[in-house]
């Protein structure tokens, strides 16, 4: 049985329907994120506060079904206002695990974001964020480069992950995860830097980054996710399953990294174990 740390949600999901995708692709929990508070990604700082607390509130009546496996996280924009009462709803009141962000039009140390990093290291709840290309219309990919997440050093609290191991970015989101691994314990602090390997990358980068990372930060900060909707995209997440078991067991990982990869390390990041 596998952890999928990536999911998304539009809204509209039935419980049910991703339950019995989960058990048909082997996966023993998820981790979703609440619909866009924006809408349409693609409009920076569109949507407003009751759209943000309408997707927190739908996402958490959705993993109330069964929170033991179905691990709600909450999508915060950033720049629409009362973002940190959001969070601070979402992680408080509606009792989300979790907060995803990704920097669109917003750079990882803008105010607005450290408003937020605050209440999540308040509330000692893991965070997620896109980095790396962000394939939306338009200047967007600037925002996300792996090098601009070092200021989550100043929130040693936050256990938090990069997706898709910031694609094309990859050496730098292996080093920056690796500055952190070094950095982080000379000052007494944990190592929080953790780095979701859901796919941005083909196929031949992709082995090679696993590669990079496992003989570089180890085995042990490395977490599997899909991408996409469940039921929906249940195809994808099962050749997600398949390709990145290959990939890791080309770039040389054993049996017992593959196990930590699919499921061990997120129990740790998400303080499950």
């Amino acid at each position: 049985m596998s952890i999928n740390v990536h999911v998304h949600s539009r809204g509209g999901e039935k419980a049910d329907d991703i339950l019995r995708a989960m058990d048909d692709l082997g996966l023993e929990r998820i981790v979703i994120f609440s619909a866009s508070p924006r809408g349409p990604i693609e409009a920076p700082a569109e949507g407003s506060p009751d759209r943000q607390r309408e997707v927190i509130d739908e996402v958490a009546r959705l993993v109330a079904r069964n929170p033991a496996r179905l691990i709600g996280f909450a999508f915060i924009e950033p720049t629409l206002p009362h973002a940190p009462e959001a969070a601070d709803y979402a992680l408080g009141e509606k009792g989300l695990h979790g907060i995803k962000m990704t920097p669109n039009h917003w750079y990882p140390d803008d105010e607005r974001a450290q408003a937020v990093y605050s209440v999540i290291e308040k509330h000692r709840k893991p965070a997620l964020f896109h980095s790396g290309v962000l394939a939306l219309w338009g200047n967007t990919s600037r925002y996300c480069r792996p090098c601009d997440f070092e200021i989550m050093m100043e929130y040693p609290g936050i256990h938090f992950a990069l997706a898709h191991m910031g694609w094309p970015w990859t050496d730098e989101c292996i080093a920056v995860a690796g500055k952190m691994k070094w950095v982080q314990p000379r000052r007494g602090h944990e190592w929080t830097c953790w780095l979701d390997i859901t796919t941005g990358a083909p196929r031949p980068w992709k082995t090679d980054a696993l590669r990079k990372a496992l003989d570089y930060l180890g085995d042990e900060h490395l977490l599997f996710g899909s991408d996409g909707h469940l039921p929906a995209m249940a195809d994808l997440a099962r050749l997600r399953l398949q390709e990145d078991r290959e990939m890791l067991a080309a770039a040389g990982a054993s049996e017992e990294t593959i196990e930590r990869v699919f499921r061990t390390n997120a129990l740790e990041w998400l303080g499950l174990k």
